[in-house]
């Protein structure tokens, strides 16, 4: 076998090209990398029903494509979660927020400094219970200082605060 080498030295380049190709191949196999031998596994974010759900509990499409509230007769859960990623940031960190309570209650994580307040944009809470926020701390006009975190849970009439145990400071 030697000899068949040593006697056709283009033959053993191509036999360890192709190993070589045989194994990078087999490696991006085994990590997920590639999808060529084997079906992509299907994954999920938090749950298979959050971040991004189209619809909440309480709303219903009209036939003109429109969305209605349907009311709700959930109880109202108190809002839980990372309300700030980070509690020391600059005006150009990127922060990410979570509110967590009943899917189809409207959350909304406020900002106060002495007597200023500022907040995010509500956001509907999904069928897996959260909301989430991707922002900075200039989006909302947040100045240099300590600011209280609050996170403010509304459903029908219902309605439920939490405050974040530490402070949002702002650098």
């Amino acid at each position: 076998m030697t000899n068949l080498f040593k006697s056709h030295p283009k033959l053993s380049w191509i036999v360890v090209s192709l190993l070589a190709i045989g194994g990078v191949v087999a490696t991006l196999e085994a990590t997920d990398t590639t999808y060529w031998l084997h079906d992509k596994p299907q994954t999920y974010t938090a749950s298979e029903y959050t971040k991004g759900a189209t619809d909440s509990p309480g709303t219903s499409e009209t036939s003109e494509g429109t969305k209605t509230s349907t009311g709700s007769s959930a109880t109202l859960i108190k809002p839980t979660g990372n309300f700030v990623s980070s509690h020391h940031v600059t005006n150009s960190s990127n922060i990410a927020s979570t509110c967590n309570s009943t899917p189809g209650a409207t959350c909304q994580i406020t900002f106060t400094k002495g007597g200023v307040t500022k907040k995010l944009p509500s956001r509907i809470v999904d069928n897996g219970g959260a909301a989430y926020w991707s922002w900075q701390t200039s989006d909302i006009g947040l100045t240099q200082g300590d600011w209280k975190v609050r996170a403010v849970a509304t459903l029908g009439s219902q309605q439920s605060t939490a405050t974040d145990a530490l402070v949002l400071e702002v650098q």
